[in-house]
């Protein structure tokens, strides 16, 4: 159902191992994500370039709790909101 709806996803991990295992899973099973995460040092990266330019061509998009507020993603709109474990998140972010 959630294909065919178009909606929009977020999917929260609370470490970046488990955003690139759910990520990974989600590959495995042929659903396509994008693994969003941001750059220490934001310099105007190929990845970083490529993620701004497909943000938006994917329903799907898979990152930490940290990084969900990244002002790459402030101006997207998620419907649904997937929290991975969300027990083990020490405060919210």
């Amino acid at each position: 159902a959630w294909r065919a709806s178009g909606e929009r996803i977020l999917c929260a991990a609370d470490s970046n191992a488990a955003a690139d295992q759910l990520h990974a899973e989600l590959l495995r099973w042929n659903i396509s994500a994008l693994r969003f995460s941001t750059l220490e040092d934001h310099k105007m990266t190929d990845r970083y370039l490529e993620m701004m330019r497909n943000i938006r061509d994917f329903q799907i998009i898979v990152t930490t709790c940290g990084s969900a507020g990244h002002d790459l993603l402030r101006e997207e709109r998620f419907p649904r909101v997937v929290i991975d474990e969300s027990t083990q998140s020490m405060e919210p972010t």
